[in-house]
């Protein structure tokens, strides 16, 4: 059920944030409204959006997921 429903709000919160990777993961972590509007006041710049973050737990969230998103993408072959 946690697995289902993870990954049910995270599809959600990424399309409440139009698609953009790194500010759906804030939003899944630091609440998608949060993250809807750090996404506006950093106009899309990843290293800003970051920064903009105002929880320290979100911010190393999203940095530690985001610095091996890469290595995601190779491990389920989307590249």
């Amino acid at each position: 059920i946690n697995v289902a429903f993870g990954t049910y709000y995270l599809r959600w919160t990424l399309d409440f944030v139009d698609g953009v990777t790194y500010a759906a993961l804030a939003g899944y972590n630091g609440g998608p409204g949060n993250a809807q509007s750090w996404l506006e006041f950093s106009g899309r710049d990843l290293d800003k959006f970051v920064q903009t973050i105002e929880y320290d737990e979100t911010r190393r969230y999203v940095t530690r997921i985001y610095e091996q998103y890469h290595v995601y993408r190779h491990l389920y072959g989307v590249e």
